[in-house]
Order: C-alpha cells, then sequence, then structure tokens
C-alpha cells in the first residue's frame, strides 16, 4: 500500500496496545512512530526530527499523566490534532480544547482507523 505521508504517533504504556495499533495503521498507510510514556512523546516533540500529524494519547500513563502529556505538546504544537483514548470515559478535557477526540478503549481496527481520518485534516486522511 502506498504511504499516507502522514505521521502519527502513539502515545500508551501498553506494549500490545502500541503493537496491534501500530499494525492497524501500517495496514492503510500512515507512518507510525511510538513512545511508551508522556516525558518521551514530549521529548519527540521538542527535538522536532519527526514532523507528526497526529498523536494518539493514552489519558493513564506512567509519570505525567495523557492531560499532562497533552498540556505540553500543544505547547510545542498548538494546532496538532490529539485523539485521547481511555478505557475509563471520556475525561473532561476533550470538551475544553478544539482538535482534542475521544476514543474509547478497545476498540476495533475500523473504529481506529475511522477515528483517526476525522482527526486528521481532510486532505491528510488515508483512505481505504
Amino acid at each position: 500500500m502506498a504511504t499516507t505521508g502522514n505521521n502519527i504517533l502513539i502515545v500508551d504504556d501498553n506494549d500490545a496496545i502500541r503493537r496491534v495499533t501500530r499494525s492497524a495503521l501500517e495496514r492503510v498507510g500512515y507512518a507510525v512512530h511510538d513512545a511508551e510514556d508522556g516525558e518521551s512523546a514530549v521529548a519527540m516533540f521538542k527535538q522536532g526530527t519527526l514532523d507528526i500529524d497526529l498523536v494518539l494519547l493514552d489519558l493513564t500513563l506512567p509519570g505525567i499523566d495523557g492531560e499532562e502529556t497533552f498540556r505540553q505538546i500543544r505547547a510545542i504544537r498548538p494546532r496538532v490534532p490529539v485523539v485521547m483514548m481511555s478505557g475509563y470515559g471520556e475525561p473532561e478535557v476533550t470538551a475544553d480544547h478544539a482538535g482534542l477526540t475521544f476514543l474509547q478503549k478497545p476498540f476495533l481496527p475500523a473504529e481506529l482507523r475511522d477515528c483517526v481520518a476525522q482527526a486528521l485534516p481532510p486532505a491528510q486522511a488515508a483512505t481505504g
């Protein structure tokens, strides 16, 4: 499959979730990068070596949690779309910020792909 040119960052402390999510997104052509905690994700944004188009961010992370990771990422890149993921229900933070979407865990690969496609600007979403 041709690549979309989109770089997606998965931030989740669960290795299995990162692997399954990566696989589902790579199948439709996204370039996927991952971080196991908020500190690593924020460091990737600070380094600026990757042009991340979308962040899939778990709400509950070791160290700095998803909400604080979100704030720090947005301080660096204010317009980057973020999908907050959680098995606990939608956090209040999603209502307070434009460009923040919520995805309930567990999710099916098709739900993930649809959510990513909706969160990306229209010209950037993969089809298929």
